[in-house]
């Protein structure tokens, strides 16, 4: 393996890049956020149901078919010399074409199959037409990393912005002026997803524009090593993260979905805090492995991050479990006011969750124990919702 030559970044380099990073984060909740109010008012409960139940199916088959090669390009980047940084990246986007066209060529054949499981019929032309959304989007999952491995956070930032802007104005726009209903979402979403990957590809290489490329040494099998571990957490988190979400869908019906998909979401500052943080912080604990750094380094940079993030997230948790029923009415309208016990429950989650420990377990090559971690919670989840369903029917 190439030994990292990568100047460390200072703290307050550190700070400016995870503050560009959550503004980016905030700009793609925000979107999310937009979207899912205007939808919510626009179409009746069965179609956005359904369009949630679309974007739900892939986000979480998602997190399997990447294989956990997104965490590759801070990993591998950050302790490679910056010559080598656009072989890696060649390397690595090849790995997403082949893995993405796998999962549109699923999606496509298994939506009648995917529409039985999830109960809803209406499931079937939609998600053929969401079907080439992978093999546009997997190919980019890694050009935000690969920006702040290097230090160009407001590259990300315009990144972010252009490509969320699209994003609603192409999938509003489908609903609110063309009357196009969940299929016009769908073909919204799809036709933004185009002009970010087209983006994507092309700042995918910005870094390296000026620099004197050389093959590395890294070969697959580098990769699929570290990504292993990785991987089989993508697949205990997809049962942690889709299990309660299916059963809802399976024994409920698509309109306790539509309830429970916008009530059951983290804090909206939840994940910008932790994903600015923890983008920052890999490939900084990256370079710290690789250069061998004494490990009371990585305990110093852990508790500063961990403070700074607290200082945040404590009041603002606090704030969302007092008001939490006039958020759910103030974003989704008042037919969405009942969904705010939900809300409550997931915002007990940002009282724990401050800052992610992938960053730190991944960098020192403990994949296993952090993949076993997941393994332990998604069987505790599993076995709490079969529980649930049958003893305690209700969301």
């Amino acid at each position: 393996m190439i030994v990292d030559v990568v100047t460390t970044k200072s703290p307050k380099n550190r700070t400016v890049l995870t503050f560009l990073l959550a503004l980016a984060n905030l700009m793609s909740f925000s979107v999310g956020i937009i979207t899912a109010a205007i939808l919510s008012r626009y179409m009746d409960v069965v179609e956005y149901g359904t369009y949630r139940q679309v974007i739900f199916i892939y986000t979480t088959l998602l997190v399997v078919f990447s294989m956990g090669l997104p965490k590759c390009y801070s990993y591998f980047l950050a302790r490679a010399p910056i010559e080598y940084g656009a072989d890696i990246v060649k390397l690595l986007n090849k790995l997403f074409f082949a893995l993405s066209a796998l999962f549109s060529i699923f999606l496509y054949l298994g939506a009648d199959f995917i529409s039985d499981i999830m109960g809803n019929e209406l499931l079937v032309d939609n998600l053929r037409y969401f079907a080439i959304t992978p093999m546009l989007l997997m190919p980019v999952m890694g050009v935000e990393s690969i920006l702040v491995v290097y230090g160009y956070g407001a590259m990300v930032l315009l990144y972010v912005f252009a490509g969320r802007l699209m994003m609603i104005v192409c999938t509003v726009m489908s609903v609110v002026v063309f009357d196009g209903g969940v299929t016009g979402a769908i073909c919204g979403f799809v036709v933004s997803s185009a002009f970010s990957s087209i983006a994507g590809l092309w700042l995918s290489y910005w870094p390296f524009k000026r620099v004197t490329s050389y093959k590395s040494n890294i070969r697959i099998g580098d990769i699929m090593s570290y990504s292993f571990p990785v991987m089989m957490q993508g697949i205990y988190g997809f049962f942690i993260g889709a299990s309660s979400l299916f059963f809802v869908s399976r024994y409920f019906g698509v309109e306790e979905f539509a309830l429970f998909s916008n009530g059951y979401k983290e804090l909206p500052f939840l994940s910008m805090v932790i994903g600015a943080t923890s983008g920052v912080i890999f490939p900084e604990f990256s370079r710290m492995s690789g250069n061998g750094d004494d490990k009371r380094n990585f305990v110093a940079l852990w508790r500063t991050v961990w403070y700074k993030s607290s200082t945040i997230i404590y009041p603002l948790s606090v704030f969302c479990l007092i008001f939490a029923g006039d958020i759910m009415a103030f974003i989704y309208g008042e037919n969405y006011r009942s969904a705010a016990f939900l809300f409550i429950i997931v915002s007990v989650i940002g009282i724990v969750r401050v800052v992610a420990y992938s960053p730190i377990m991944l960098s020192l090559g403990l994949g296993r124990e952090f993949a076993n971690t997941h393994l332990v919670a998604a069987i505790m989840i599993l076995a709490l919702d079969v529980l649930c369903v049958n003893f305690f029917p209700n969301i």
